[in-house]
């Protein structure tokens, strides 16, 4: 067999396993739904925008995906949840549009995951986020992104393609740190968090959801963790606006 056939089989191989990862999570997501909230006397107000790992899928109940677990650690603050299973970077603007108020205290960003996996040129994930940040520096006092750690980890996906997957997740973590760092936002960086990496590592099936690519509940635990070590969430829910 030619290198070339190799390459194509491979490549047949790779969009068959995460096709049917991706299906697996798309049954998954009548079991989560967005967690928005609105209690009667708010603290404060957040915006949550993004693709599933916004919604929860691989969770399995609501309240132990990533805004659940805000959610319930932060029971008195108003949470808008305009994040869509399966979006992209290009998605966050038409989320953003979508929202109800002009203002909130926090704005919540969990993208990029799909951009991985789907090839999306880095130049204009640069272009589309950049313009996402900008837009939304207005509508929050407080603005945080969060991107998923290495894609290429997920037992859905097999090397070698794995170590592609892996580079691109680096190059995206580069990307949205640089632009945060510029643009005002929090990055929560969850690859540079070794301990939260080797644990999924070491347990991927406490850790990862039965589709192989999103977190389960147990693994929002660690995403949850993360970002609230990396953000002040205490000190910015306390100001109702």
């Amino acid at each position: 067999m030619g290198v070339g056939a190799a390459l194509t089989l491979l490549l047949a191989y790779v969009i068959l396993k995460v096709g049917l990862a991706l299906y697996s999570s798309q049954k998954s997501v009548a079991q989560v739904s967005p967690i928005s909230t609105k209690p009667a006397n708010p603290a404060a107000s957040l915006l949550v925008l993004g693709d599933s790992t916004a919604v929860g899928t691989g969770a399995g109940r609501a309240e132990k995906s990533l805004v659940g677990r805000i959610s319930s650690s932060f029971p008195s603050v108003a949470i808008e949840n305009r994040a869509v299973v399966g979006a992209v970077a290009d998605d966050l603007d038409m989320q953003l549009g979508s929202a109800e108020r002009s203002s909130y205290d926090v704005l919540l960003i969990a993208i990029g995951g799909n951009d991985v996996l789907r090839f999306t040129a880095m130049s204009s994930l640069r272009e589309t986020l950049a313009g996402i940040l900008e837009q939304s520096a207005t509508r929050a006092d407080h603005r945080a992104i969060i991107v998923p750690g290495m894609v290429g980890d997920a037992p859905a996906v097999p090397w070698p393609v794995s170590l592609l997957y892996n580079a691109r997740s680096e190059s995206l973590r580069q990307l949205v740190d640089e632009l945060a760092s510029t643009s005002g936002v929090q990055f929560v960086d969850l690859h540079r968090d070794a301990a939260m990496r080797a644990a999924f590592a070491e347990n991927p099936q406490a850790n990862y959801a039965a589709d192989g690519l999103h977190p389960s509940g147990e693994g929002y635990a660690l995403w949850y963790e993360v970002l609230s070590t990396q953000l002040p969430l205490q000190r910015w829910f306390q100001a109702p606006r």
